[in-house]
């Protein structure tokens, strides 16, 4: 079985500060041991990030690009980067953890993208409205739209922050941003990150990459990690997954 998880669960540092007594369970647990005791199966566990990375990849319609990055906006913001062909993982299992990168609000504070771009961060401005994001699930209230509108704006400028620093330390064919969030309202967030990146400088001629929405929503995840343990018992020539 592959299992897709987000890391630091109950991390005293984490934004989303765990229950009383939380933080000392989820520091004894190995979710992995736990699932792989549970099911009596063997258990492959992946950044959840680069699970749905992984997972859009297989869905992208052919040809697929051999490089890009990827953006999912849930809870937090999980990130991945496919390169050259191959899932940058790092040798932590921790690389392309970009929902940590640091960029500028509208007030011209550092923040980090996860504050801003983060479903968590909408559900904050939600909050004095007396609403939660399920009530995003339909049509959209003309009292709920400023407050979304504004959301979308920041986000989409704190991701094209990222993006365009993102694509100056590698070269991508593609940026692909997720979200948890409707399609219609994914789609609104593409477009104007689309339209925010346009506005930043550049010193070399035509190199902004083209941005697009995903294809999985919030399933992508454990998508990701089913096809992650098939690629990697059958189909990969790693040596590192060939039991060598």
């Amino acid at each position: 079985m592959g299992l897709a998880a987000p890391g630091g669960i109950g991390h005293p540092a984490s934004l989303l500060k765990p229950p009383a007594g939380q933080e000392e369970l989820w520091a004894g647990l190995d979710i992995a041991r736990a699932a792989a005791d549970a099911t009596g199966l063997e258990v492959s566990l992946f950044n959840d990030g680069h699970s749905a990375c992984w997972a859009q990849r297989v869905a992208h319609p052919t040809p697929r690009p051999l490089s890009f990055v990827f953006l999912v906006l849930d809870t937090f913001v999980g990130g991945g980067v496919m390169a050259e062909n191959r899932l940058w993982e790092g040798p932590n299992g921790n690389a392309a953890n970009l929902g940590a990168m640091l960029v500028t609000d509208s007030e011209g504070r550092i923040r980090y993208l996860h504050e801003i771009a983060s479903l968590w961060a909408l559900e904050q401005r939600l909050k004095p409205v007396g609403v939660g994001l399920e009530a995003l699930q339909g049509t959209v209230s003309a009292q709920l739209r400023p407050v979304l509108d504004a959301w979308i704006a920041d986000a989409a400028d704190a991701l094209a922050q990222t993006l365009m620093n993102t694509t100056r330390v590698m070269e991508f064919e593609l940026a692909v941003i997720e979200s948890a969030l409707p399609p219609a309202l994914t789609g609104e967030i593409v477009a104007a990150t689309a339209r925010r990146i346009e506005l930043f400088p550049t010193l070399v001629h035509n190199t902004r990459v083209p941005i697009v929405a995903g294809e999985l929503g919030r399933s992508g995840a454990a998508q990701g990690a089913a096809l992650l343990r098939m690629h990697r018992r059958y189909f990969s020539r790693e040596l590192a997954h060939m039991d060598v």
